[in-house]
């Protein structure tokens, strides 16, 4: 287990050699399930579950009517989990910046977004206003 989001590239890059090594292994072994779906009738009621997404799991609930229409959906993806890690390293990030040197707005912009993005790549458009 890796616990340092500064080596996510290297974690990621062994979990594609393994996601396509599964892949294929799925592929060779696949048989076509009968029958292939199951009908299911609309019920008032409310679901969850968990879904693995990178970096973590994503939890979901959902409420339905009786004619199976969504009243309520709640998402955790896995971002919320770890944002108390984020705004530690973020922490750390601006302070070793601001006791080494003297950095530009911009560039500790640049240094929040970085360390952002180890935690969770999909954010690569994220901004950061940094108070002076």
């Amino acid at each position: 287990m890796c616990r340092n989001p500064y080596r996510s590239i290297l974690v990621g890059a062994v979990e594609v050699v393994y996601a396509v090594t599964e892949a294929l292994r799925i592929i060779e072994t696949y048989e076509p399930p009968s029958p292939p779906c199951v009908e299911v009738p609309p019920a008032a009621d409310t679901g969850h579950g968990a879904t693995e997404a990178p970096r973590e799991l994503l939890n979901h609930r959902y409420a339905l009517t009786a004619d199976g229409t969504a009243t309520d959906a709640l998402l955790v993806p896995p971002t919320v989990k770890n944002q108390g890690a984020i705004e530690e390293d973020l922490r750390r990030t601006v302070t070793l910046a601001i006791t080494t040197g003297d950095p530009t707005d911009a560039e500790r912009t640049y240094l929040c977004e970085r360390t952002i993005r180890y935690h969770d790549p999909c954010r690569r458009d994220t901004a950061i206003k940094i108070a002076p």
